[in-house]
């Protein structure tokens, strides 16, 4: 048979545990008090400053209303004594229809400043706008000064022109005719316009015969009888015909044959506006 061992527990080592146990615990809710601690004075340090901040935030607001309330005041329209008896409401009415009114007025001179700086852009835009236009006035007038310059120039020129023109335009209105003086026939030159007849004796430079009216076939007629005065050995007869006298003097070849037969003679065409020189 085994023998039974049995040691005998020691009453103080027992204690020792518990009271090891008890340190241990002890600690530990030290610990979490003072961990608990922290986070309350980490709470209350968080709200301080935030009620420091809202604090700061409401002295703000009122700074600034009171500030708006100065400006209300000193912006609002005074209310006479005479209302001084009115109700509560009828005050606060009469504020209300002030303050509109006011605000109309504020309105309005808003308006009428931003009127004065669109007219004053307006202003501006027009002096810009002269001061370009008035440069380009004096462009065109320098422009138009030489081109003035060049016309009277031109002008000038021109008078010139027809100056030496009207000189050669003149100057061929005459038909000069010349003849060989030592020749034995003299010429007797007749001009023919449908309201003149003209006969000019070349050798002793005068008019032998005119007549001055509508000419007719009768007057030339007429006007080869004046023509046989003159010695057929001694003289030769031109007929310069202009376009009025064409229908007179359209059987004149005829006729002058018929009276002068075997006589020298010619007949030419001329210009209405031609004379003898």
């Amino acid at each position: 048979m085994f023998k039974k061992n049995e040691a005998p527990i020691s009453l103080f080592s027992f204690q020792d545990i518990v009271t090891s146990l008890i340190g241990i615990m002890l600690l530990i809710l030290l610990l979490m008090c003072l961990q608990l601690l922290t986070k309350v004075e980490t709470k209350q340090t968080s709200n301080e400053r935030k009620e420091t901040v809202e604090k700061l935030e409401k002295e703000k607001q009122q700074a600034l209303q009171k500030k708006m309330a100065v400006q209300e005041q000193h912006s609002s329209v005074a209310i006479p004594e005479k209302y001084a008896h009115y109700s509560s409401y009828e005050l606060n009415k009469i504020t209300v229809d002030l303050r509109k009114e006011y605000a109309k007025a504020k309105q309005k001179k808003q308006d009428e400043i931003e009127k004065q700086d669109l007219l004053e852009d307006k202003y501006q835009s027009a002096i810009k706008e002269e001061k370009s236009a008035e440069k380009v006035i004096k462009e065109v007038e320098k422009e138009t000064k030489e081109e003035v310059r060049k016309i009277k120039k031109n002008i000038r020129d021109l008078n010139k022109q027809k100056e030496k023109l009207n000189q050669k335009i003149a100057a061929s209105k005459y038909i000069k005719i010349t003849y060989n003086t030592s020749d034995r026939l003299k010429p007797i030159v007749s001009v023919i316009s449908g309201n003149k007849i003209s006969v000019r004796h070349l050798a002793e430079k005068k008019t032998v015969f005119e007549l001055n009216q509508t000419i007719t076939k009768k007057d030339i007629e007429t006007l080869l009888d004046k023509l046989k005065e003159y010695s057929m050995k001694n003289y030769h007869f031109v007929f310069l015909i202009k376009p009025s006298a064409a229908n007179a003097c359209r059987d004149l070849q005829i006729d002058f044959m018929t009276k002068f037969s075997g006589e020298e003679y010619g007949i030419e065409p001329i210009f209405e506006e031609e004379e003898i020189q």
